[in-house]
């Protein structure tokens, strides 16, 4: 089963009831289902093989009836997140709002077993990750599935195989969707620069796009510390923001949001270059920096520091992850989540993992996404 939990035991009791009814005609009890909730609608994909097949996505056939059905009221599924995968597991958990807790949503154990479900990311129903035939990253394939339909595929061979420094999943309209990644061009290489493939896949055309990216060494290229925005990216470097080189830095899409990361050790009164504020840091927890970007300047601002002091157990880890009303930071030694609220300007913590009652509180890893299954839950792969 897909939830855990006595309501989603309750709803699963009462799919199994309705799909059983033998009076109640098949388009009524697919209208029925069509309005539960995710992740509980799951339930209905494991009643028979039938109810399997309404699930599955047709190429070039378009959506049935039931699918229509379900994307109409997919708008008002749950954003889920933060959402992780239980280590060495392919389970997804993550925080629900709705019911205050965590709760596993999603497995993975459909894939194939050299298709890893760690280090992914993920865009709506669709999940993109490695193909890990040895253990190492290095010139491996991409997947990408959708959790809904079960679909999945192998992306066609890149150009550059070699090591990804970010990847990105988007969607591209109703029934496409685009990953770039962003591979290290292993024959171009100075002292004062790096240079890259933007490597872009486009869904719709099945084939890869390839540009040349040139980049100052002194640079931070990964997930966290770049944002993919209107066929723009953004990366994030340690010359560029001066005095603040000693930081651990990650970037969020969410209006171009830095995320500053200070180590635990004391550290005096820093001055920060545009004569905004001053700010000391003490020693009893890790700090975070939250800073605006000026696109047209490049000049950053600060938004706000924290968290407050006792609010997360042990330091906050550096790789945020946003469902577009706030950021979310890890622990690095606890199950602590602390969620920086941009709008209302709000520190706050969420339940942790080991109160989340479902034996979460071991074995987790934060390499959090967030979960949005009712964005274009249908779309082909």
């Amino acid at each position: 089963m897909e939830t855990h939990g006595r309501g989603g035991r309750e709803e699963g009791r009462e799919v199994r009831q309705v799909a059983a009814c033998p009076v109640l005609p098949e388009e009524l009890v697919e209208k029925i289902i069509s309005m539960m909730q995710f992740p509980s609608i799951l339930k209905a994909r494991v009643l028979s093989k039938a109810w399997a097949v309404k699930f599955q996505g047709k190429q070039n056939l378009g959506l049935s009836t039931f699918q229509k059905e379900v994307q109409a009221r997919s708008s008002r599924w749950e954003t889920f997140c933060p959402a992780v995968l239980k280590k060495g597991t392919s389970e997804m958990i993550a925080f629900s709002y709705r019911s205050n807790g965590w709760q596993k949503v999603i497995s993975l154990a459909y894939l194939p077993g050299d298709f890893s479900s760690q280090d992914i990311i993920a865009e709506g129903s669709l999940i993109c990750g490695y193909v890990i035939s040895d253990g190492s990253k290095h010139e491996h394939n991409l997947y990408v599935t959708n959790v809904l339909t079960k679909a999945y595929k192998v992306l066609p061979v890149r150009p550059n195989m070699t090591y990804i420094g970010c990847k990105h999943l988007l969607h591209r309209g109703p029934d496409g969707y685009s990953v770039v990644v962003f591979s290290l061009d292993p024959y171009f290489r100075n002292i004062d620069q790096y240079i890259f493939d933007a490597q872009v896949y486009d869904s719709k055309t099945r084939a890869w796009k390839t540009t040349k990216v040139t980049v100052e060494n002194d640079f931070y290229m990964s997930p966290q510390c770049s944002a993919y925005v209107n066929d723009t990216l953004y990366i994030l470097s340690r010359h560029t923001l001066g005095v603040l080189s000693s930081g651990q830095i990650g970037m969020l899409a969410l209006n171009i949001l830095v995320v500053v990361s200070l180590a635990v050790e004391p550290r005096p009164v820093w001055e920060d270059p545009y004569q905004l504020m001053r700010m000391s840091f003490g020693c009893s927890q890790e700090s975070l920096v939250v800073m605006r970007i000026n696109l047209k300047t490049r000049q950053l601002w600060v938004v706000a520091q924290g968290p407050p002091e006792g609010l997360c157990h042990g330091a906050v880890h550096n790789n945020p992850v946003t469902d577009g009303t706030c950021i979310y930071f890890g622990a690095k030694t606890s199950s602590s989540v602390v969620a920086y609220d941009v709008e209302k300007d709000e520190w706050s913590q969420i339940p942790s993992f080991s109160r989340g009652g479902s034996g979460m509180n071991w074995g987790f890893q934060w390499s959090a996404v967030s979960f949005q299954p009712g964005l274009n839950p249908f779309i082909p792969v």
